[in-house]
């Protein structure tokens, strides 16, 4: 008689007599492991009055009726105990804790942790996974919570040059982007089309120096253009030499600030305090500043129109303009005030 590869079940013979008792046999043993559940895991030694059916899930040194099958299912049938050698890869529920326990081949584990210990390539949560998107997850929201103290959850790229950061979509168009993008300085960028990018912050990772439309700098705070709140309307405008910044002002007439901060230090001799109007009828007036050092006119400034050595500050309809007639670059920080 030969057995079947994975259950062990009796095979019929050619002319065998009482066919239907290796039947019978064999739909026992199937009634027992299909859909199998087994009242117990710990259970060392067999109860003293099994009902026919019962089954256990032996564990390791099992005593009396049931010792040396440790890791076998005992199924208690016509009056005796018979035994089932499992492979890997079955399981079973286990009725007195209400769980899947698995057998991996060596020992039984509950399935829950087999599936927990996976190494799995990917997962998708009412969702689908793919070769890119190994996780997964569509949910109204995700939460995770703190064990204990403290919770966090990291991002890791595998060189500067690569990028690990935020996408925020909408119909699966990027909007905007926080992160370590392209290097290791923070960076928030937004865009319009999901497409091009414009960088708002950056912030470096070695100084936490901020610039705002431009590269951190050596200031705590770098701005690249204008900023303006109630009242104030500042920002940052570089000069080379023989050369004329244009400024438009927010409003017609007012008060202007400015001061060079080429070497990182206000330098006040190239500083000044200016009322202007940029109307039909332009004027401009040095209020204040270092010995008469910038000098103020209503013409127009083509870069080499003021004094050699000087800077000179001119109002005209609609525009302010700095000209700077020194040997270096300069970088000059404004304000309008009213």
């Amino acid at each position: 008689m030969t057995n079947t590869p994975k259950l062990s079940l009796a095979l019929l013979d050619a002319a065998q007599a009482q066919k239907h008792v290796t039947v019978n046999e064999a739909l026992s043993t199937l009634d027992t492991l299909v859909q199998a559940s087994v009242i117990d895991h710990q259970t060392a030694t067999p109860p003293s009055d099994p009902a026919p059916g019962d089954a256990f899930l032996l564990p390791s040194g099992p005593a009396d009726a049931w010792a040396g099958k440790g890791g076998a299912l005992a199924i208690y049938r016509e009056g005796g105990w018979l035994f089932q050698t499992p492979g890997a890869g079955w399981t079973v529920w286990v009725l007195s804790v209400g769980a899947f326990y698995h057998f991996d081949g060596s020992q039984w584990a509950p399935l829950a942790e087999a599936v927990q210990n996976a190494n799995r390539p990917s997962l998708g949560i009412n969702a689908t996974a793919d070769t890119y998107n190994r996780l997964s997850v569509s949910s109204h929201a995700v939460l995770f919570n703190a064990e204990s103290n403290d919770i966090r959850i990291a991002l890791n790229k595998s060189g500067e040059n690569q990028t690990a950061s935020f996408l925020f979509q909408n119909s699966w168009s990027g909007r905007a982007e926080i992160g370590l993008i392209g290097d290791d300085r923070f960076v928030f960028k937004t865009s319009e089309d999901g497409a091009t990018f414009r960088e708002g912050l950056r912030i470096d990772q070695a100084s936490a120096h901020v610039g705002i439309g431009a590269s951190p700098g050596a200031e705590r705070l770098h701005v690249g253009g204008a900023i303006v709140s109630d009242g104030l309307y500042s920002g940052e405008v570089d000069v080379s030499p023989d050369t004329a910044a244009w400024l438009q002002p927010p409003k017609t007439a007012g008060l202007m600030f400015f001061y060079d901060n080429s070497s990182g230090d206000p330098q006040i001799e190239d500083g000044a305090l200016i009322a202007y109007n940029t109307g039909p009828t332009p004027s401009i007036v040095r209020l204040i500043d270092n010995g008469g050092s910038v000098a103020t006119t209503t013409q127009w400034l083509s870069g080499v129109t003021g004094a050699a050595g000087a800077i000179t500050v001119s109002a005209r309809t609609g525009e302010i303009k700095i000209e700077n007639r020194r040997a270096t670059s300069r970088r000059f920080h404004y304000g309008f005030l009213g």
